[in-house]
């Protein structure tokens, strides 16, 4: 390589670097606003989700209500193995999804929280598991 082909090399690499800065950024800030949701957008998912038990939904109304089901399905489940909300074997899948539903229509100020604050209040109030047992010593411990 002689000496005056160096500087278009690094400065390849500069672009190259740049370009690949701007990508990330650009990947982390959508990351960042997907889990940013407002009350706002779970209400708005929550209307579709019931809504559609009475009524045909257009294509943006059933997308919004799988991801409301999805969600509200996820948090539950992720939950209930942390220990933090007990669920009943036979409560139906569309009984699980009301509360925070519920809990969006009847107090239009909790929509203004971040959607997993809201989810997280909601659910740990409508099933919770009682006081956690005290850690058990380990039998070297005692």
């Amino acid at each position: 390589m002689r000496c005056s082909d160096a500087g278009s090399y690094d400065g390849g690499v500069k672009r190259a670097s740049w370009i690949l800065f701007l990508a990330m950024l650009l990947v982390i800030v959508n990351a960042a606003q997907a889990f940013d949701r407002t009350g706002y957008d779970l209400y708005r998912q929550a209307l579709a989700y019931h809504e559609g038990e009475s009524r045909e939904l257009s294509k943006g109304e059933a997308l919004a209500a799988m991801e409301y089901r999805a969600y509200i399905g996820a948090s539950l489940d992720m939950l209930a193995k942390m220990g933090v909300v007990c669920l009943s074997d036979s409560a139906a899948y569309s009984e699980l999804m009301a509360p925070v539903y519920n809990a969006l229509r009847d107090d239009p100020a909790l929509r203004q929280g971040r959607r997993s604050s809201i989810v997280y209040e909601v659910l740990t109030a409508q099933y919770p598991c009682g006081q956690i047992a005290p850690k058990q010593p380990l039998e070297s411990e005692s």
